[in-house]
């Protein structure tokens, strides 16, 4: 019997995600998205949360050699 697997990709970071998909803490990411180096997260239930593709864009546009 074959089995599928799904990965579900998730919609929203939070902020220990990007911290960890970012590779900076919490008050580096801060300081950046203050210097708008970085996007300005939204408040979901008071906790910081940022759409995956936004994240992901960010990326594919900041981070180089990679």
């Amino acid at each position: 019997m074959a089995t599928n697997t799904i990965s579900l990709k998730p919609k929203i970071y939070f902020i220990k995600d990007a911290e960890q998909v970012v590779g900076r803490n919490r008050l580096t990411l801060r300081r950046m998205w203050e210097l708008n180096n970085f996007p300005k997260p939204t408040l979901i239930n008071n906790r910081l949360a940022w759409q995956v593709e936004v994240i992901e864009q960010w990326i594919n546009q900041n981070v180089q050699g990679v």
